[in-house]
């Protein structure tokens, strides 16, 4: 078969091409993506309970859904928030299970319960959720001042938004900042009482007239005539007429008794864009569109945009989420062009040949190019783990070229002609190559098909280098037998450039020293060995002190700072605690901009997005945070938090702790221990708690008496205080086929203090009652929001590092956590990344064994013997010393990407060996001593051996020197697990041969 290839150059070259030009093809098809994306089997339920505190909410809402939903089979986890107004449910099924199954199954059992539900509680949302979706771009409208906060809004919800969303891709668009158009009825509490009226009168009132009913249809003739009721609201002067009935049997007009104003509900969010109120409309793709393609899109209508906008309006791109996509895709495709620039200028050095350079220049793009036919295929994407896939994969490609042209090399000097040399010289390193790729094989395969959320994300980084090293065998074998047969020819030596022949120098001595070393190697077998393992033992005391975390956190030139206030904060408080830190961040030179929202989940809560110069050109995002944090630290009645990168909606905490038990003044007193702990031990920069300071409130506490005796019920006195206080927008204005909400409210004067509400006036059967003649109002302290895991109380602790990782962290604060006194039923336990990173270290080490044992089973199939295969699988162990010695000096930690490159080292480690041992026991088979056939092999295969070696190791280097510090440190593990592989592969392997040698003839005799 090598032959066929060798002597027919052409038909070798159309095959080539085919897989080259469909791969190239292939590439264009495929979206560029941050990530891969992922079936996350989460749904969530969300249901508005209006006016109900957090203990309502979990009592009447949240555990109805659990009981009803906890009847459905392969349930991972379940999570329960309890807000003002607000209940959410996530659950969590095993990966696997269909996602649209079971969100049908949870909408049944929801929808059978609804009646348990409380009246006033909306109709439940159910949706899927996906974790990763982000908004692919933020925009912010602003105006110059000529318009109001309501007009910005308008104009962005009806006009803005309506045109985004015809760009191709874009899924939903949402809104923060500004005011949301509303007609205000805004009602005068004295005037109502002197018409003997109460505001559910009013309500009542709008409802009646506020109606337009479809009345059938009447046949005349041959013609159908519909019959319709119109007496909707045309204008605001028709809401003023509405005659409202009072109870002594007289009318009187609505205007008479309220003000009517078309303005704005109270602003629930606010936003704000480099110190400017503006509108923000966050933009995300639709499951299946391309991010790069939807912002593309997005820039080429912006001009458009723009040029449409009334006068004084402008639109500005806030957040570019293509931007990271695009940079770090880039940056991958550079680090790999530049990994192969590498090596080829390592592969002229060691040959002093442009002919040879030129075949590998040609040999290593074919097989990266056709790898993508395969990708696309597969229904993968572009993004980080298949470019870090391609850039890992790069050492085999290297390693497969060099070992086929070495060999080759060898036969043409032994004076074959051109094509007999490609074809023996293919042959004989034929097992050794065809073994060292089938091991990368064995090696990815169970990387592809890792269980938990960790393998969904690696399936794609597995498989894609599985199929560039299937790609590397096929051009090996094939296409680069062939360029050599057509192109080297044996020439007399030529004086070469003066580096090369420096290079030729280096490896004669190399050669001729370890012929040397061996000799002394081999007459000290047993201390050499003794060596070798009081070396691997003595670097087990460097280990502790290597960082552990789930993901290792990276300079994305942007920061997050999150601010909490108290409970009973305002959303004006919020925002000018919020201002305070935008005036500090102007102080910062590398701030480019700042992004600030207040109020989402909480008129508290505020995000402030920081995004920074570019980070080669400036000091490091850590270094920034650490000089905020005094200065934020001045602030007062804050909680404030900052993370790298886009905050909590890109990326969790660094450190999460859930507190659980049944008494809940129990799991405040452990919560706050704990975080006292955490404090105290210098490793965090911010800490916060789910649990609150609970705001006030003021209850209503009915007398039975007094209201039997007025005639007032319950739900009279809860529906006219809420009215009153809350408001009623049940009713809708309707205008150019847009629908307003008509809020009813006391004016703000018979409102804006506490002790109003026990004058608000409740209409029973002896006319109008003060409410403080029908109970007594008392301030107490309300529920804070509560959360829930697995159907029991939780509070969870949530912080980010200052310094060291999370698992180093974990590991100290555990023995401190242990000591603490908890009830029965009472305790803790990591969450968060602890939990991601535990079930990531499984899944890589069920991946590891499995790779190990497959690497073994191929080697000793391939070499038909059970014992040689073991001493090839001593330099995975040999490895891991290059590995923890490097992770150490360089300072990268044990991540989810260093872990990966652990498991990938088996394929690559084992290589080195493959090719010393195959020579070996070709000239054992010879008739040649074990310790000759040593000799004979270590001489032939050191150069190509430090070829790869050194080739591999440059291919990797580029990846090392980047931001990414997941990618750095999976370079650091392969180029400290090359290394030492290399070392201990001529230092071990050859007394470990003779002991097998002996050991053979032992058991033969």
């Amino acid at each position: 078969m090598i032959r066929y290839f060798v002597q027919n150059p052409v038909a070798t070259l159309m095959l080539t091409l085919v897989f080259v030009i469909l791969g190239f093809v292939s590439f264009f098809n495929l979206n560029i993506e941050d990530t891969p994306k992922v079936d996350f089997p989460i749904v969530n339920i969300k249901v508005v309970y209006p006016g109900a505190s957090p203990l309502e909410i979990e009592q009447q809402v949240i555990k109805k859904i659990e009981d009803a939903i906890s009847e459905i089979s392969e349930i991972k986890k379940l999570h329960s928030f309890a807000y003002e107004n607000f209940a959410m449910i996530s659950v969590e099924f095993n990966l696997g299970v269909m996602a649209n199954i079971k969100s049908i199954e949870v909408k049944d059992k929801v929808e059978a319960i609804i009646k348990d539900l409380p009246e006033k509680a909306e109709k439940p949302i159910i949706e899927k959720f996906d974790p990763l979706v982000k908004p692919v771009a933020q925009l912010v409208l602003l105006s110059d001042g000529q318009y109001s906060e309501s007009e910005l809004y308008e104009y962005a919800d009806k006009k803005l938004r309506t045109k985004l969303a015809s760009i191709k891709g874009v899924a939903t668009i949402e809104l923060s900042g500004g005011k949301k158009r509303q007609i205000n009825v805004e009602v005068d509490a004295k005037k109502l009482a002197n018409h003997y009226a109460s505001i559910t009168d009013i309500i009542q009132a709008l409802s009646y007239k506020n109606l337009n009913i479809p009345g059938g249809s009447i046949e005349k003739s041959e013609k159908n005539i519909s019959v319709r009721f119109v007496g909707e609201f045309e204008n605001i002067k028709k809401i003023e007429d509405t005659q409202v009935a009072s109870r002594e049997g007289t009318s009187f007009r609505l205007g008479e008794v309220a003000q009517v104003v078309d303005g704005s509900r109270d602003a629930e969010t606010i936003a704000r864009y480099d110190g400017k109120s503006v509108v923000t409309l966050a933009l995300k793709k639709a499951s299946d569109g391309n991010a790069v393609s939807v912002v593309n899109a997005l820039k080429k209508a912006m001009p458009k945009l723009s040029e449409n906008l009334p006068k004084g309006l402008s639109l500005a791109v806030a957040a570019d989420g293509s931007k990271k996509i695009v940079d770090d895709t880039k940056e991958a495709m550079v680090n790999i062009l530049f990994g192969i620039l590498l090596t080829i200028i390592i592969l002229y050095l060691f040959t002093g040949d442009l002919k040879v350079t030129m075949i590998a220049v040609l040999v290593i793009p074919t097989s990266l190019i056709a790898t993508f036919l395969l990708v696309d295929a597969s229904n993968f994407s572009v993004n980080m783990m298949t470019l870090m896939a391609v850039g890992t994969a790069l050492g085999t490609l290297i390693a497969n070229a060099i070992v086929i042209i070495e060999s080759i090399i060898v036969k043409l000097k032994e004076g074959l002609p051109p094509q007999e040399a490609a074809i023996a010289g293919t042959k004989v390193v034929a097992v050794a190559v065809f073994a060292s790729t089938m091991t990368n094989v064995v090696v990815f395969t169970p990387i592809g098909f890792m269980g938990g959320i960790v393998g969904q994300f690696m399936k794609q980084f597995g498989l894609t280098v599985v199929y560039t090293t299937l790609f590397s065998l096929l051009t090996t074998f094939t296409f680069t037998p062939m360029l050599c047969g057509l192109f080297l020819k044996h020439r007399p030596e030529e004086k070469k450039f003066i580096v090369t022949r420096w290079m030729d120098y280096l490896c004669d001595f190399i050669v001729s020293e370890y012929s040397t070393v061996l000799k002394i190697i081999l007459k000290y077998k047993k201390s050499t060995l003794l060596l070798c393992i009081i070396s691997l033992y003595a670097v087990k005391a460097i280990v502790p002190y290597i960082g552990n975390e789930f993901f290792a956190q990276f300079d994305q030139e942007k920061i997050n700072v999150s601010l909490t206030m108290p409970k009973d904060s305002t959303l004006e408080r919020s925002s000018n605690s919020a201002k305070k830190i935008e005036e500090l961040l102007k102080k910062i030179p590398e701030v480019t901009h700042v992004l600030t929202t207040i109020g989402h989940n909480g008129l508290e809560n505020t995000s402030i997005t920081v995004d920074l110069t570019p980070a080669k050109s400036r000091r490091s995002d850590l270094e920034i945070i650490n000089e905020l944090i005094p200065l934020l630290a001045t602030i007062p009645d804050a909680e404030i938090s900052m993370s790298r990168g886009e905050g909590k909606a890109g990326a969790a905490s660094d450190f999460s702790i859930d507190v659980y038990g049944s008494n809940y003044d129990e799991m405040v007193a452990s919560a706050e221990k704990i975080s006292e702990i955490m404090i105290k031990s210098g490793f965090f920069r911010s800490l916060s708690l789910s649990h609150k300071m609970p705001k006030t409130e003021i209850r209503f506490l009915p007398d039975e008496k007094a209201m039997l005796s007025y005639g007032v019920t319950n739900v009279q006195v809860a529906q006219t205080l809420r009215a009153s206080v809350y408001g009623d927008d049940s009713n809708i204005f309707r205008e150019d086929g847009e629908e307003y909400k008509i809020n009813v409210e006391l004016d703000k004067n018979y409102r804006n203090r506490p002790s109003d509400v026990k004058n608000i006036s409740i209409l029973g059967t002896k006319g109008l009652v003060p409410l403080l003649k029908l109970g007594k109002n008392f301030f107490a302290e309300s529920i804070p929001p509560l959360q829930r895991r697995d159907r029991t109380r939780i509070i969870k602790i949530e912080s980010f590092l200052s310094k060291s990782t999370a698992g180093e962290v974990q590991n100290l604060l555990k023995k401190e956590f242990n000591t603490l006194p908890f009830s029965p039923g009472h305790g803790y336990h990591f969450s968060g990344n602890a939990e991601m990173q535990e079930e990531s270290s499984r899944e890589i080490g069920k991946a590891f064994i499995l790779a190990t044992i497959l690497t073994y089973m191929v080697l000793a199939a391939l070499m038909n013997s059970l014992a040689y295969p073991f001493v090839i699988a001593s330099t995975i162990v040999t490895g891991m010393t290059g590995v923890f010695l490097f992770l150490f000096f360089v300072g990268h930690s044990i991540n989810i990407g260093s872990m990966l490159a652990i498991v990938m080292l088996v394929g690559l480690v084992v290589n080195n060996a493959i090719l010393l041992l195959d020579l070996t026991l070709t000239k054992l088979n010879e008739g040649l001593l074990p310790i000759d056939a040593l000799l004979f092999a270590g001489r032939e295969r050191l150069r190509p051996i430090l070829m790869t070696t050194i080739a591999i190791i440059a291919g990797t280097l580029p990846q090392l020197f980047t931001l990414h510090t997941v990618k750095a440190s999976m370079a650091s593990v392969m180029i400290g697990g090359m290394m030492a592989s290399t070392f201990f592969t001529f230092i071990m392997i050859p007394p470990l041969v003779i002991y097998l040698e002996r050991a053979k003839s032992f058991f033969s005799r």
